[in-house]
């Protein structure tokens, strides 16, 4: 690599990480309070898992699998879905901190795509300026705006593996060495382990790229299959280790696992496929909020499999060259694959069934455990750019100015038009003093946060996990609020936040006995012996997460069983199981 790429490759890398830092303002004028992602987001289990990797590999010198503080007392298997990223936070959390440190985790990882982009870019182009432009334009993906920052699902920053994976698996295809094939299995090792959604992209681009290759050289079949199978066996001696442990976290029936969830190797086409997206076509040339859609389960996730218009234009234009024919069907595919397995024109004008989502469900691995079809629309955008890029550059021989016109369009339509927005939502990270006291306890004890949902909502407060990193205490929660949704008493608590009547469990529990009384007589004064057992000793109830005249009744009860708060200000109002 001569002196002028090594600096091509420099300012890709700069502009990258600069855009990241513009997108996420105002995040750089206060790294240590404020992180990159919505405050009813992903963001704060992502941070406790970051704590957990320190716990563990630090602490014990184990990688995280077993969990035995969240769901206290019981605990279970969880499978760590961001255990690269993780292993990258433990030496910048050491330097700056944990809240400073993911948010450089994050502007690293952009930098990162927009250097592999320009890096492939450049393979195919031998234009520093266009790779450095369109590498931009692959890191203002609306798939990695809106989801991955705005919904901070971090394990999906990983995506600058893609462009890399399909840097070196070209050059194995262009007869450069076998040790392409060697470095395909290793990004795809971090891949998977960095996200396996991740993972099986890669494979299907490798399928489409095989396929595609023996249809178009017919007569070099064996040099294909030869230069493929060892891509094939760096990938599966990764991969395969990878699926065990998660498929061993994800059991059905079992109580030692926290994600209770069907999966399958290959999906044999018994049971319907039921993703939770559905997309639309016109989906894809929605602008501004019309085009953004949010999810909400635990926690709020912001979706979209916007397009625009010149991307797909040029796109489809690609077929018509030779050099471009293979990123435009790949583009193609992809697109078909984020409408999921139902094909709709509008909300609720159903096309088709998807025959090639069906099909690739069967022979992909895994691909029936992909909640969300629209997360193809990231390596779709990748072959469309590798596309556009393709036609524009071999349009500038003759008419440079209209591809430049072209590039500005679509730089617009990336910044102007986007359906995420920008800047990215951020959250304040922090947390009461009250936590940081109870770290200084001695022995082992759970704390309770509650409520376990937001008002009006089925949203968990994932506060509380990042809580627990302060506190560094277990506590009754899991991602879907642990045990407590299993308890009866408990799961009627939370269900009386919810909504401004007055609820009957607090006339059953604080009103005279009555005969025939759900729980009997003097429930209420076996209620903290209860909590006692399963080791609780802090219950705290957060008041900006209640109403107040629902606060009155909570305390009434809770001073009812467990006797005057020993905490009581104008954010919580702490009781001691004693």
């Amino acid at each position: 690599m001569n002196r002028r790429r090594i600096i091509s490759a420099i300012v890709a890398f700069g502009l990258s990480f600069a855009l990241a830092i513009a997108c996420t303002w105002p995040t750089i004028l206060h790294p240590t309070e404020l992180v990159v992602g919505d405050p009813q987001s992903d963001i704060w289990s992502h941070l406790w898992g970051y704590w957990r990797t320190e716990r563990d590999f630090l602490g014990r010198g184990v990688l995280p699998y077993d969990e035995p503080f969240l769901n206290y007392p019981y605990g279970g298997t969880l499978y760590h879905v961001d255990l690269l990223n993780s292993l990258y936070m433990l030496p910048l959390t050491a330097l700056v901190g944990r809240i400073a440190a993911f948010n450089m985790l994050v502007w690293i990882q952009l930098g990162f795509a927009g250097l592999t982009m320009h890096l492939l870019l450049f393979e195919l182009t031998k234009r520093e300026k266009e790779s450095v432009f369109f590498a931009l334009l692959f890191v203002l993906s609306p798939f990695v705006l809106s989801f991955v920052l705005g919904s901070g699902v971090s394990e999906r920053l990983h995506f600058g593996l893609l462009p890399l994976y399909f840097l070196f698996l070209r050059r194995l295809g262009q007869g450069v060495g076998i040790h392409c094939a060697l470095f395909c299995g290793l990004t795809f090792a971090l891949a998977t382990l960095g996200c396996w959604h991740y993972g099986l992209f890669l494979f299907q681009m490798t399928a489409f790229w095989g396929l595609y290759r023996m249809i178009a050289y017919p007569n070099r079949l064996k040099t294909i299959f030869t230069q493929l199978v060892p891509v094939a066996l760096f990938c599966a001696a990764s991969a395969l280790p990878i699926a065990q442990l998660a498929s061993g976290s994800a059991k059905v029936g079992e109580r030692d696992s926290f994600v209770q969830r069907e999966h399958m190797l290959f999906w044999d086409g018994s049971v319907p496929l039921f993703p939770q997206n559905t997309f639309s076509l016109m989906d894809f040339f929605r602008v501004g909020a019309d085009g953004l859609y949010t999810q909400s389960y635990f926690d709020e996730l912001q979706l979209t499999v916007y397009m625009g218009l010149v991307l797909p234009v040029l796109m489809l234009l690609g077929f018509f060259y030779r050099e471009t024919r293979f990123f435009a069907l790949a583009g193609c595919a992809f697109a078909t694959l984020s409408l999921g397995p139902k094909v709709h024109f509008d909300d609720g004008i159903f096309v088709t069934y998807s025959w090639f989502y069906h099909f690739l469900t069967m022979v992909s691995p895994y691909m029936s455990g992909l909640d969300e079809p629209f997360e193809h629309s990231l390596p779709q955008r990748l072959f469309m750019i590798l596309a556009a890029v393709g036609v524009l550059v071999r349009w500038s021989k003759n008419w440079r100015g209209v591809s430049w016109l072209f590039a500005a369009v679509l730089f617009f339509e990336s910044v102007f038009l986007t359906p995420s927005e920008l800047p990215i939502a951020h959250s304040e990270a922090k947390a009461h003093s009250f936590y940081n006291m109870i770290e200084q306890q001695d022995g082992e004890f759970a704390v309770m946060d509650f409520p376990t949902r937001r008002m009006g909502t089925a949203l968990f407060p994932g506060e509380y996990f990042y809580f627990q990193t302060i506190h560094k205490k277990p506590i009754p929660h899991a991602v879907d609020a642990g045990w407590l949704r299993e308890d009866p008493l408990w799961m009627e608590l939370d269900d009386s936040v919810q909504g401004d009547g007055a609820s009957l469990i607090f006339d059953e529990l604080l009103g005279p006995c009555r005969q025939g009384a759900t729980r009997g007589c003097g429930y209420v004064d076996r209620i903290e012996a209860e909590q006692k057992k399963k080791g609780i000793r802090y219950i705290i109830l957060h008041r900006r997460q209640m109403k107040f005249t629902k606060l009155e009744q909570f305390m009434t009860l809770f001073e009812r069983a467990f006797g005057e708060p020993i905490l009581n200000d104008s954010e919580l109002v702490v009781y001691l199981v004693d």
